[in-house]
């Protein structure tokens, strides 16, 4: 017999997130596409970054004044778009919620922004910067279609620095085409050398529809993919890094306070086009066009409640700590072991999962094949 599950509205077990709200902006313009990037973005349309930001503000300002705690430009690549865009984004946005304690977040490439520009951005309230760098082997960026090399990423590392941020995270790829353990261990040990709070890690991804697809390149096999996430844990772990979620981590202190939203399913809003929402009780989302959003007619499509409970398990299982027993409970008014205590038995008698102070979660060592694990709850 299935489980009667009542999903209570805006439950929130943490304090801090009870009455906050995430902003999530997406901003799709780039100077140009990276041969495995699927996310929706355009090249050569720059006259439409004004008109779109116009539009960026008419869908913030639709909302009821809200408490944002996060906002976070993502892309596409929002420094591409131009700083005084930014930042009269930040200043409108202001205005029309209550921003305070907020963490910024923007997203950057090399090359894109100078020195000032990160200044104007401090300036303005930001207070998060991640760098797009991938590798530190320009080889590899050029096999991935980036437009910066190494030098340039330096560079823009130490522009982030001089303005002042303290806050910087950086994102890093492996299993790259002709990629070995040698070529990812000098990435590593350079980024090791910097002072970031924040890593991000992540295994490519051969997209269809992407150029790099087209290309059909020959990846590193399983094993050697494996053995490149091992030596991530192992060597960001000696060097003050807390693995908090699978592909993610962060010196004390510093862990991603939007992205978390996402894993916890507490409310976020996102504007612009292809922007999703978890708002209200709600999931919603925006168009893919950039021309249909500015005309106002590519918002909030497919609404549906959430979170369900599996998605709930789901996204908490990507955490290192795991899914609370009590939040489930208060959120969906069902012991979870009532819900899905057969499946949890199951996985805990093969060691696929562990329960302890109060929470079930993957063993460590099983974080990088915990798909297989998650998709039990699916």
């Amino acid at each position: 017999m299935e489980k009667v599950v009542t999903v209570v509205k805006g439950m929130r077990t943490d304090m801090e997130n009870m009455n906050n709200v995430g902003l999530y902006i997406h901003v799709p313009f780039c100077q140009s596409k990276c041969k495995y990037c699927n996310f929706y973005s355009l090249t050569g349309r720059d006259n439409l970054i004004a008109p779109y930001f116009n539009a960026l503000e008419k869908e913030i300002a639709s909302y009821p004044r809200l408490n944002l705690d996060t906002i976070y430009f993502g892309g596409g690549t929002p420094t591409f778009a131009g700083v005084e865009e930014l930042v009269n984004l930040i200043n409108f946005t202001h205005k029309h919620h209550n921003v305070e304690n907020c963490e910024i977040t923007i997203e950057c490439n090399p090359r894109t922004i100078d020195l000032q520009g990160f200044k104007k951005l401090k300036n303005a309230g930001v207070n998060r910067i991640s760098i797009g760098l991938q590798s530190a082997n320009d080889d590899e960026l050029k096999s991935l279609g980036r437009t910066h090399t190494f030098a340039d990423f330096l560079e823009c590392y130490n522009f982030v620095r001089e303005a002042g941020f303290e806050n910087i995270s950086i994102d890093l790829m492996f299993g790259l085409s002709g990629q070995c353990l040698h070529n990812f261990s000098e990435t590593l040990e350079a980024v090791r050398k910097l002072n970031v709070m924040h890593i991000s890690t992540y295994t490519l991804k051969v997209e269809d529809g992407t150029p790099l697809a087209r290309e059909n390149p020959t990846l590193p096999n399983d094993d050697m993919v494996t053995d490149m996430y091992e030596l991530t844990v192992e060597i960001l772990a000696e060097n003050g890094f807390e693995r908090y979620e699978i592909s993610n981590f962060a010196k004390k202190g510093y862990q991603s306070q939007h992205n978390l939203k996402y894993w916890k399913c507490f409310d976020y809003i996102g504007v612009g086009a292809a922007a999703h929402s978890c708002f209200d009780g709600k999931r919603y989302f925006n168009v893919e066009s950039v021309k249909n959003y500015t005309s106002g007619k590519g918002r909030a499509r497919g609404c549906e409640l959430e979170p369900t409970p599996e998605e709930f398990i789901f996204l908490g299982l990507r955490l290192t700590e795991g899914v609370s027993i009590r939040e489930f409970e208060e959120r969906f008014t069902v012991n979870l072991y009532d819900y899905a205590g057969e499946k949890i038995e199951k996985l805990v008698a093969k060691g696929l999962l562990k329960e302890g102070r109060g929470r079930i979660f993957i063993p460590p060592e099983l974080m990088f094949v915990s798909n297989a694990i998650m998709c039990e709850f699916v």
